[in-house]
């Protein structure tokens, strides 16, 4: 059956809307491939269709994995149908960003725990987990998706470690493998429907490029490394195929050959692919799955190989396949260069680890061999020591058992031989078990012989009478086979009892109604009455069980309105624990008439079916009016024969008296008589118990002939009188359920009681005390308050119940019937309680009310069920629940309540009791249970007690013993299969401590020794591996090394670090965590929070960060800025000088140049300086003459001007000046032109001018004055 469910459910325990009109349903799976469900959905009037929408889950089972969730992706709407594709919803992740991965020398696990943690968004309730424990190299450079990483070709997670992906809802295993060789042989002509073979060469490789880059130690850069190999079939094609591979692992040369020459070898690249596909069917009972190997023969296809299954393609519907697919392996998505090895290469080069790894794996095999080579010497000498000592042992053999033969002759067996003859005579005499066996076997047999004479007339007579003609049709019909029909299966099937043992949809379905096509509106009906045109149904609860692959007949009475939809009627098992259906049969299925009340006859066969219920469906109105079906006279019974309608025996409140009364007058009521032939054989209180015996019996009778000889009672005298074991009911009484009165605290530890409601267990949502304000009976209850939100994911609460440690017992509950009853009552109606026993998922539920009520229910049936001795409660409603005088026994029948052995310490009586045959001498607790006893029956004496002495010379003919203490033993022969001692001489021994000399231990060699304790003075070992291993420079996986620790530290486990071991002065992470993390520190303080003030530290993003002082020598070089927020100063200690650094908030660099010093902005741009470098010296100057230059001809020429001048982001008013080309065109000398292409002059040079001027000036007064 698949379901519809909410596009947001993240559980399969849920069933949603079925959708029983399905009319195909395929699961197709390719290993590490596309995992799909393709649905067709008919169109129809009930309206179903309407509900499926893109991104819903479909509910729908798949082999070996069980009920698996599909995502509906694509419906596609036809003329009559839809047709969906739903894929895996595991296929929801998929899609997910992962970073870049970095595993190395790694497991499987490791990789996918890194690939979650370095997902961008959290993975919710998907997990990944691997059994593959090979080690491997895995990267990735860039972001990419979940399933590029992990699926898609030979350089994802399952490419890199070999794997074959499961998925199972939200869990994702890699598996090294999926299947198994079950030795199935699968051949033409026997279990083959149809045979496909599909030879691909389309993927061969036939030369492989290889690289390996790499930095070698101490080198700067890296290398890279290049071969070619061509594979060995490279001439068996006609093309050539080649392949970029790259395998960073590989240090030389020869590794990559190697490990490119694997990929042929070991991978088969250069093999054509060889697909098979066939459509299996029975298999002759073999069993196949995806993953498993099998042999495929064909004679005609000329074909005898094992392949893997690597596909399938499987009918949900009828939970068969249709097809599998086998080939070689399992592939993976895509083709990319895998950063990892294959098995094979692994096994070849072992290239994952260092060159130092290399060496000394080397190293290891050299010194096996030597190893090996010695010890071959030395069993060979041990072998001829052990000769000698086995021919020593036969020698004292033969001494031990003449002198024991010695022993026994001269004991005196006379009296022994007595009692012996008369303990047969007595038997003989007695006969009482074997009489009572064989009165009751008789019985059986007569029965049996009984209702096979009576079937045969009723069937010869009824066939005669059958055969007749219908003169309208013509047609002869005869019934040739026909069954005993059995009581009504159907408890209340006409409303008789009103609504008792029935169900359905709220508000639709009625019992008080009537209709004058039955019985003159005198009856009433069953209805089920809608104005929607959704289906309504009403069903039976739990009826009995039927059996299977028999054949059965459903009748009943019923009509229905002409605006009604459609009608069913369908047989579906219920689960243990709410009304959900787990699978259904249609039995019925068309439209009743209008018009009357008609009587319909169907015949089914139940198939795997056991236990079910029966249900009607009215499919809902055509027009938004009154839709009604009328049912009545349900009969459901076994046989094909048609009868009226015969109510079920449970319907009347006396049918067990009847039918003991009717029982006690016919065949089956021989079995009173056995009261008489014991008469006389006991007295009247021990024959009480085979009274209640007898009773017990009548009133565990059966309907049919089947019946009576499955459950004809086999009776058999025991050590306590009788014992009677009917059919399969069977009742313990032994209470397993420890401290059932809670007199003492909840969770004493006291015997093997215990019981588990920590955190872990509970998810906080349960709280469980004892309550002894709320009593029940005079009794302590247990309260359990329960906050249930909704997720039932381990809500759960554990009580031992003994086991292993009662009494060096097994497990009690293993492979039992096991019941658990209990008072209970709730806060809340309909509390949803549940229980199951360990190790064990199938629950029983029941619903709490808010009254005191007892509770009955079969935890587990006779199964391989491989249960362990605790029971487990849920609470799956928030309210609070009150148990009293809970009990869990063995068996199928509960019995009264009593509380457990162990809690019972009370006085002890004695009961002797005598029966002709028997003899026994009890002591027993008030509560039963026996203290010791002596009990000798017809050929078994049994001797029970805490202690038991016997004196004198004691002689066994077969001694079996548990435990046993000797003070001396001398044993000729002896078989152990497991010998402690403190102190053994022996020349050959085998033990689990040695007390050797020195010279013994170097004669000492074993190929295997498994020990739990292991210790050696000195040891030797060409390789170890452990889980732990502890010496003074290692400890395994949290290693401390000299002072330093390596692994997780206590103040933060969330990573891994290498720092102090008692503390976390200096130290270093592994680069996991936040990106600003500290990495490295060296004086961090005493803080793990926050550095001291005179830490060093670099954080994961790169950043450094020195607290203290730094000291550089030489030359040290920065790249790129340096920020300061102190003064920069220099100290010369050779010189003595010392300064600081000059520093301007805008200017960032001075430079010289062409005779200006420039001050470079930060912003861009400058400033300058003319450099001082104008000078007079007359020592510099030659050629020194008297100038001719007029100077007041250039003063004259300089004119005068008043204006604005705007430069350099200023604006000045110039009364006076003179411009810079005038001072070029006159005297040049005095002109220059700034950096910026501004022009300017120099007063410098224009003094010489103006006094040139003005001594022309006095010459010319002196001339004046002179002429005046």
């Amino acid at each position: 059956m698949l379901y519809l469910l909410n596009k947001d459910v993240r559980t399969v325990r849920w069933n949603g809307e079925p959708l029983h009109e399905t009319t195909s349903a395929i699961v197709k799976e390719t290993m590490n491939g596309d995992f799909t469900l393709t649905v067709k959905y008919p169109i129809s009037d009930s309206g179903i269709y309407q509900l499926i929408k893109e991104d819903m889950l479909i509910k729908a089972p798949a082999p070996v994995l069980g009920a698996q969730l599909f995502r509906i992706k694509k419906p596609v709407e036809h003329n009559d149908h839809l047709e969906i594709t739903a894929y895996h919803i595991s296929d929801d992740v998929m899609k997910r960003s992962i970073t870049p991965v970095s595993v190395t020398s790694q497991s499987c696990g490791m990789a996918l725990s890194r690939m979650v943690q370095n997902t961008k968004t959290a993975l919710g309730d998907f997990s990944f987990s691997s059994d593959i424990q090979d080690r491997r190299t895995f990267n990735t450079t860039e972001t990419e998706t979940l399933y590029s990483v992990l699926l898609d070709g030979k350089h994802s997670i399952v490419g890199t470690w070999e794997g074959e992906l499961v998925r199972d809802n939200f869990a994702m295993t890699v598996k090294k493998s999926r299947g198994e060789n079950r030795g199935v042989v699968i051949t033409t002509h026997k279990n083959l429907k149809d045979y496909q073979r599909t030879r691909n060469s389309q993927n061969v490789v036939t030369r492989i490029h290889a690289k390996s880059t790499f930095k070698p130690e101490g080198a700067k850069t890296e290398t890279t490394i290049r071969v070619t190999v061509d594979s060995p079939l490279i001439n068996s094609y006609p093309y050539i195929n080649e392949k970029e591979y790259e395998n960073n692992n590989a240090k030389t040369v020869e590794e990559l050959q190697k490990w490119a020459q694997a990929k042929f070898s070991n991978e088969g690249i250069d093999k054509v692919s060889d697909a098979i596909k066939i459509e299996a069917y029975e298999l002759d009972g073999q069993v196949v799955h995806m993953g498993d190997t099998v042999n495929l023969k064909s004679w005609k296809h000329n074909v005898d190989a094992f392949k893997k299954a690597i596909a399938y393609e499987f009918d949900a519907l009828k939970e068969e396949y249709i097809s599998l697919t086998f080939d070689d392996k399992a592939g993976v998505g895509g083709s990319r260069a895998s950063g990892g090895l294959s098995s094979a290469a692994d096994a070849i080069l072992g290239v994952t680890g260092t060159a130092q790894e290399i060496a000394l794996e080397k190293a290891l095999q050299n010194a096996g061999l030597d190893f090996d080579h010695k010890a071959g010497l030395l069993r060979q000498e041990i072998a001829d020591g052990v000769e000698l000592a086995k021919a020593r042992a036969e020698e004292v053999k033969r001494e031990l058992s003449d002198t024991i033969n010695q022993r026994f002759s001269s004991f005196n067996n006379g009296p022994l031989q007595e009692a012996k003859r008369r303990a047969e005579e007595a038997l003989r005499n007695a006969g009482a078990s074997s009489l009572l066996a064989q009165e009751a076997k008789q019985i059986s047999e007569r029965a049996r012989a009984d209702i096979a004479v009576l079937r045969q007339n009723i069937s010869n007579d009824y066939v005669a009478k059958s055969q007749h003609v219908e003169d309208v049709r013509g047609l002869t019909r005869r019934f040739e086979e026909i069954n005993l029909g059995s009581p009504n299966l159907v408890i209340n099937g006409a409303a008789e009892l009103g609504d008792k043992n029935w169900g359905g949809t709220n508000g639709k379905w009625f019992t008080n109604r009537t209709h004058g096509f039955y019985k003159n509106s005198s009856a009433p009906l069953f209805t089920l009455d809608t104005k929607e045109a959704r289906l309504c149904y009403i069903q039976t609860g739990r009826y009995n069980q039927l059996k299977k692959n028999t054949d059965y007949t459903l009748s009943f009475t019923g009509f229905m309105s002409g605006n009604v939809s459609g009608f069913r009627v369908m047989i579906g098992l219920l689960s243990n624990k709410d009304d959900v259906w787990k699978k259904t049969l249609g039995v019925f299925n068309q439209r009743l008439s209008p018009k009357q009340a008609e009587r319909f006859t169907v015949q089914f066969n139940s198939g795997d079916y056991d236990g079910f219920s029966l249900r009607f469906d009215n499919f809902g109105s055509t027009d938004g009016q009154s839709a009604t079906v009328w049912i009545t006279e349900i009969d459901v019974y076994e046989g094909t024969m048609k009868r009226a309608y015969q109510p079920a025996p449970e319907n009347s409140q006396n049918y067990a008296d009847a039918k003991i009364s009717e029982y006690r007058t016919t065949v089956d009521g021989r079995f009173a008589n056995i009261a008489s032939q014991i008469a006389g054989k006991a007295n009247l209180l021990d024959f009480q118990r085979v009274q209640e015996t007898s009773k017990l019996y009548e009133r565990i009778i059966g309907r049919s002939e089947s019946d009576i000889a499955d459950k004809v009672a086999r009776m058999a005298l025991t050590n306590q009188l009788f014992q009677v074991e009917v059919a399969k009911a069977s009742a313990g009484g032994r209470n397993l359920f420890l401290n059932s009165l809670f007199k003492r605290d909840l969770h004493q530890r006291y015997s093997t009681y215990h019981v588990d409601d920590s955190i872990e267990q509970t998810q906080g949502q349960l709280a469980l005390s004892i309550d002894t304000n709320t009593k029940f009976r005079g009794a302590n209850t247990l309260k359990i308050v329960s906050t249930f939100n909704g997720k039932a994911n381990n809500q759960k609460v554990t009580f031992r119940t003994g086991g292993d440690m009662r009494l060096n017992t097994a497990d009690e509950m293993r492979n039992k019937s096991v019941r658990f009853s209990f008072w209970a009552k709730s806060t809340v109606n309909n509390t949803n309680f549940q229980a199951r026993v360990g190790y064990r998922n199938t629950v029983e539920g029941v619903s709490l009310t808010t009254d005191w009520k007892f509770y009955d229910i079969q935890l587990t049936k006779r199964e391989n069920s491989n249960a362990s001795n605790e029971v487990i409660m849920h609470v799956f409603t928030a309210a609070t629940v009150w148990i009293a005088f809970p009990k869990v026994e063995i068996g199928t029948v509960s019995t009264d309540f009593s509380e457990a052995p162990e809690d019972t310490n009370e006085a002890i009586r004695s009961v002797q009791s005598q029966l002709t045959g028997s003899w026994a001498v009890q002591n027993l607790t008030s509560a039963g249970s026996i203290v010791s006893q002596i009990n000798a029956t017809n050929n078994q004496i049994l001797i029970e007690a805490e202690k038991i002495r016997l004196k004198g010379k004691t002689l066994l003919d077969e001694l079996t013993a548990i435990d046993g203490y000797f003070k001396r033993l001398f044993v000729g022969e002896g078989n152990f299969a497991k010998l402690n001692a403190e102190i053994i001489g022996s020349r050959t021994i085998t033990a689990d401590k040695l007390i050797m000399d020195q010279a013994m231990a170097r004669m000492f060699v074993s190929s295997d020794i498994f020990t739990d304790t292991l210790a050696a003075k000195e040891a030797f070992i060409n390789k170890l591996r452990s889980v732990v291993v502890s010496a003074t420079l290692l400890e395994g996986f949290k290693g401390r090394i000299g002072g330093f620790q390596i692994g997780t530290h206590d103040k933060d486990p969330s990573t891994y670090w290498l720092t102090g071991q008692n503390q976390f002065y200096v130290g270093m992470s592994n680069g996991a965590g936040n990106w600003g993390k500290t990495a490295l520190w060296v004086n961090w303080g005493t803080t793990w929070d926050a550095p001291g003030n005179y830490a060093w530290f670099v954080k994961e993003s790169g950043e450094m960060f020195c607290y203290n002082r730094a000291y550089f020598w030489n030359t040290p070089v920065i790249n790129g800025d340096l920020r300061v927020t102190g003064d920069i100063y220099y100290n010369n200690k050779n010189s003595g000088k010392s300064g600081y650094w000059i520093y301007s908030p805008q200017y960032k660099q001075i430079l010289s140049e062409n005779g200006y010093m420039y001050f470079v902005w930060s912003g861009g741009g400058s400033s300058w300086i003319p450099m001082n470098k104008e000078i007079s010296d007359r020592r510099y100057k030659s050629n020194i003459e008297a100038s001719t230059v007029s100077g007041l001809d250039v003063i004259e020429n300089l004119k005068t001007y008043s204006y604005r001048k705007e430069y350099d982001g200023k604006i000045e008013d110039i009364a006076c000046g003179i411009m810079a080309q005038d001072v070029q065109k006159y005297a040049p000398e005095a002109f220059f032109e700034n950096p910026d292409g501004a022009y300017s002059y120099k007063t410098f040079a224009l003094v010489p001018y103006l006094i040139k001027a003005i001594q022309e000036l006095n010459q010319k007064i002196e001339k004046l004055e002179k002429t005046a």
